[in-house]
């Protein structure tokens, strides 16, 4: 968004990051914990208050949900 900013996504050992995507408002990471057989979505969301942009936002993270 022409913004100077950064997100960053750190794990321990223990769990395994099997995929990473990216969109201009989030960093998303497919993690596995094989200890507890579990697996989940990490999203980070960089949120602006800008009207439009907060409605594109909303469209990306729409699409996530399915």
């Amino acid at each position: 968004m022409n913004k100077v900013g950064e997100m960053i996504v750190m794990w321990n050992a223990d769990l395994e990051v099997t995929e990473v995507l990216t969109t201009t408002f989030t960093i998303e990471a497919h993690i596995l914990d094989p200890d507890k057989n579990m697996d989940w979505w990490f999203i980070g969301i960089c949120v602006n208050t800008n009207d439009q942009t907060k409605r594109n936002l909303w469209k990306v993270i729409e699409r996530r949900k399915e």
